[in-house]
């Protein structure tokens, strides 16, 4: 799953990841970092949580002209499976 928004503003971006991320029901959310070179001409707009946050005319190259916008990607771990490494763990 792909959370955008157009803006870089936090209250709109980072910090509804995290009550996404805190609050996941049936299953855990966490964060998938993008990487580098992963998305050419983004590099620097990976900050260090692995999210993309780009803020107007700060890329390089063609990309000058973006505007601000927010990614981070997320993906769903089911409980069950953190259940069962808990309890292998603690069998070995």
């Amino acid at each position: 799953m792909v959370y955008a928004t157009c803006s870089a503003l936090k209250p709109e971006s980072d910090d509804q990841v995290r009550k996404l991320v805190n609050r996941a029901e049936g299953g855990v959310l966490e964060t998938s970092p993008f990487t580098s070179g992963e998305m050419p001409g983004f590099n620097s707009a990976i900050v260090e949580n692995g999210w993309l946050g780009v803020l107007p005319g700060t890329l390089s190259g063609t990309l000058i002209s973006c505007d601000g916008f927010f990614l981070s990607r997320l993906r769903r771990v089911r409980r069950q499976l953190f259940l069962y490494a808990a309890i292998s763990t603690l069998l070995l």
